[in-house]
């Protein structure tokens, strides 16, 4: 199993990238796209590694 099949894993990946989009003050105006930029990232590269 991994994160994109586990809604649990999902949600703490959302959290800590909404943590660190604000400690290193992301425009909230392009939050939402920058997260689902990152998690479409994690998921190609998990692809990659598993095959």
């Amino acid at each position: 199993m991994n994160f994109t099949e586990n809604k649990l894993e999902q949600a703490a990946m959302r959290k800590t990238i909404k943590r660190l989009l604000r400690k290193y003050k992301y425009p909230p105006k392009g939050q939402k796209k920058a997260m689902d930029t990152v998690l479409r990232q994690a998921k190609l590269m998990r692809e990659q590694m598993v095959g």
